[in-house]
C-alpha cells in the first residue's frame, strides 16, 4: 500500500504536524523511526519526548510521550510493562505546569490486540490504573494531579476495559474498580458520537479491511471526571465517504 511507504508517510506526518492547533502533549503508539524522524521533528516544535519500545524481540516500534518543555517541567517518567512476558507497555509522566505550578499526569499505552482477549485487556487496564495511582502516591502534592490517559485500547466503548476506565467492570475474576474513581472519554462529546451499548463515544477511530472490514472505536483520550476541565476542541474524524480506500490513506 503506497500510503504506508515510509517516504510517503513521513511527508504526511509533516503536513499533519504543520496544521495541528497548539498542543502541549503528544501520545503515540506503534512508533518506529523515533530517533531518525519523530524525535527531531517534535524538537522543532519545542517538544521533548520519551520512547519506550514494545517488549518483544521482533518489534521495533513502541510508545511515545512528548511534552512542551517551555510550558511543563517533567518531574517523573515511568516505563511500565503491563504484564510479565508480554510485549504491551505504557509510559507514565508526571509534570508541573510552570506558570500555575499545577500538576498533570499523562500516560500513553497500547493494549493487547485481537478478539478473545477482552478479559486480558481489562486486566492490563487495571494494572495501568494501579501504576498511575502508585505514581501519584510517590510524590507529595497539595492536590491530586489532573490525569490524562490515552492510547490504543484495541476494544470498543462497551468493552470491559472501557467500562473499567469509566468506573468499574465485572470480569470473570469478579468486579474490578478504577482506583482513580472515574475517567471520561474526550471523544464522547464529539458531534458524530454514537451509542455503543450504554456508552457514548465517537463513531470510529479505525477503519480497515483485513479478513473483514472493521470500522469501530478502539482509541481513547481519558481524563479526570472529577475535575472542572472541559473539552474545548477535538480533531475532526474524517467522514466515511472521504475514505474510499479506508485507513491509512495518503491524506490522513
Amino acid at each position: 500500500m503506497k500510503s504506508l511507504d515510509w517516504a510517503v508517510r513521513q511527508e504526511t506526518f509533516k503536513k499533519i504536524l504543520a496544521t495541528l492547533p497548539p498542543f502541549d502533549f503528544v501520545s503515540l503508539q506503534e512508533v518506529d523511526h523515533w530517533s531518525d524522524f519523530f524525535e527531531p521533528e517534535f524538537a522543532k516544535l519545542g517538544l521533548k519526548g520519551h520512547f519506550f519500545k514494545k517488549q518483544a524481540n521482533d518489534s521495533a516500534d513502541g510508545g511515545v510521550l512528548c511534552w512542551k518543555e517551555d510550558t511543563f517541567e517533567m518531574l517523573q517518567i515511568n516505563e511500565f510493562r503491563l504484564e510479565e512476558r508480554q510485549s504491551q507497555v505504557a509510559i507514565i509522566g508526571l509534570f508541573q505546569h510552570k506558570a500555575s505550578s499545577r500538576h498533570v499526569l499523562v500516560a500513553t499505552t497500547h493494549l493487547k490486540a485481537k478478539p478473545g482477549f477482552e478479559e486480558r485487556r481489562a486486566q492490563q487496564g487495571a494494572a495501568l490504573l494501579a501504576k498511575v495511582k502508585d505514581v501519584i502516591a510517590s510524590i507529595s502534592l497539595t492536590a491530586p494531579p489532573f490525569v490524562v490517559i490515552s492510547g490504543d485500547f484495541n476494544d470498543t466503548p462497551d468493552s470491559l476495559v472501557a467500562s473499567l476506565f469509566r468506573g468499574s467492570a465485572t470480569t470473570q475474576m469478579g468486579t474490578i474498580t478504577n482506583p482513580l474513581g472515574s475517567l471520561r472519554s474526550a471523544y464522547a462529546s464529539h458531534p458524530n458520537a454514537k451509542m455503543y451499548g450504554s456508552a457514548m463515544d465517537v463513531a470510529y477511530t479505525t477503519y480497515k479491511k483485513r479478513e473483514t472490514e472493521v470500522c469501530r472505536t478502539i482509541d481513547y483520550i481519558w481524563y479526570s471526571a472529577d475535575s472542572a476541565a472541559q473539552v474545548v476542541q477535538l480533531l475532526e474524524i474524517p467522514p466515511i465517504d472521504q475514505l474510499p480506500h479506508r485507513l491509512p490513506a495518503s491524506y490522513h
